[in-house]
């Protein structure tokens, strides 16, 4: 079961859920095999952190949806 994102849903919006679903999915694990990591990698650097771990919550109580990642980035 694929991600689906419409062409509008850019990938600075969509980046924070998907490390978190990926986050999850791999026991609080980033790529790296660090736990609880305090960075994330965006692209080639490493400089999304709190952005991530407020995603999981939603994600885990709404599931995946443009609605859950768009508020919780607003709020």
């Amino acid at each position: 079961m694929g991600w689906k994102f419409p062409i509008y849903f850019f990938t600075d919006e969509a980046v924070q859920t998907v490390l978190a679903a990926d986050f999850i999915r791999d026991h609080f694990v980033n790529y790296a095999h660090e736990f609880l990591p305090t960075y994330f990698p965006n692209s080639s650097f490493y400089n999304l952190s709190v952005s991530v771990y407020l995603q999981i919550v939603p994600y885990l109580l709404l599931g995946r949806s443009i609605f859950v990642t768009r508020a919780t980035r607003r709020w």
